[in-house]
């Protein structure tokens, strides 16, 4: 077995047989998201080449990631599993997804926000991603 380089901006098709897919394509995922059209193109062709192909393993399932990019998605799932780690209660902190600054403090307080900060919503590994607003 030897590891290639796939070229996203190829078919993929032509660029196989493969024995398994390790990605690192969340900025291509990030920039489709938003608009980017060349990065959308570069998703598609993996996402097609991997819907007819479904007996290639793929590391880390690309629905799995795109739903690991929102920071909202991730904290609404931990509240949803309730787990215990060593006899203590793991959750997220109390958390509200604000759109805008419309009627902010009510939102802060009906979600038990009482240190608010801000991090953007979507979990990309960019220095964006790391900026932090009190």
């Amino acid at each position: 077995m030897c590891c290639v380089q796939i070229d996203l901006r190829q078919p993929v098709e032509t660029q196989g047989p493969f024995d398994l897919i390790i990605h690192k394509i969340t900025d291509l995922m990030v920039a489709a998201d938003g608009g980017d059209e060349q990065a959308a193109n570069a998703v598609g062709r993996i996402e097609t080449y991997i819907a007819t192909h479904p007996g290639i393993p793929v590391i880390d399932p690309l629905g799995a990631v795109q739903t690991l990019l929102d920071r909202s998605v991730c904290y609404q799932m931990m509240d949803d599993m309730k787990f215990k780690f060593r006899d203590t209660e793991v959750c997220s902190p109390p958390h509200v997804t604000l759109m805008d600054s419309t009627d902010l403090s009510r939102k802060l307080k009906r979600a038990g926000v009482t240190f608010p900060c801000g991090k953007p919503t979507f979990l990309h590994f960019t220095w964006f991603l790391h900026q932090l607003v009190i």
